[in-house]
């Protein structure tokens, strides 16, 4: 008999899935390429525009990344 402080199951574990997989790497590689293009373009005589384009696009990468983590993490 269970009482209501213990746990009794008859389940085997199941194996974790990480919904949404597929989009870590491409953000990733986005914050990645969208970081060294702002890098470059911040060093060299490029537009300030054109550098700012860029770390927005690193910045939105990395905040897609969190909310990527958050949503998915094991609890």
């Amino acid at each position: 008999m269970a009482g209501i402080y213990t746990r009794e199951t008859t389940q085997t574990p199941q194996p974790v899935t990480i919904p949404g997989g597929e989009a870590r790497p491409v953000l990733w590689l986005v914050v990645v390429i969208s970081s060294v293009v702002n890098v470059v373009t911040s060093v060299t005589v490029g537009s300030v525009l054109v550098s700012n384009a860029f770390g927005l696009i690193a910045l939105a990468g990395i905040a897609a990344l969190i909310n990527d983590h958050y949503r998915n993490r094991r609890r």
